[in-house]
């Protein structure tokens, strides 16, 4: 049982490994990447998924989105069912979960938790 579950994990790692748009590097090596495609080509989206270091068996999506030149990252955990993202969205392959990312960008976008939870907080502040 615990063979299969280690042989299932490796695969899925492999997977990712071998996807197109995943790149060996520290995150800052990362981050440098895509702001240079997009210095590169101005109108695209970079993205790349890479290893996360800092959390170990995790994968880090890093991608620019639009006009600003903020580097975003988000994490996709690997779980025995696939690879999750965004805490709840569960795929079989990178490229469904790429796919699902590019169709679905906003869809529980951590940036509109933390805007939610600020308007909270400032409320509570007014009273």
């Amino acid at each position: 049982m615990v063979a299969e579950f280690v042989e299932r994990m490796n695969v899925l790692t492999k997977r990712m490994r071998d996807d197109n748009m995943f790149r060996y590097g520290l995150l800052k090596e990362i981050e440098t990447l895509l702001k240079e495609d997009k210095s590169d080509k101005p109108s695209s989206n970079p993205y790349a998924i890479s290893y996360s270091y800092k959390h170990p068996g995790r994968f880090v999506l890093s991608y620019i989105k639009g006009s600003h030149p903020k580097v975003i990252n988000e994490y996709i955990s690997l779980t025995y069912k696939g690879y999750r993202f965004r805490g709840k969205y569960l795929f079989d392959n990178p490229d469904d979960l790429k796919n699902w990312f590019k169709r679905n960008f906003d869809l529980d976008h951590p940036r509109h938790k933390l805007k939610k939870l600020r308007q909270r907080e400032g409320q509570n502040h007014a009273r």
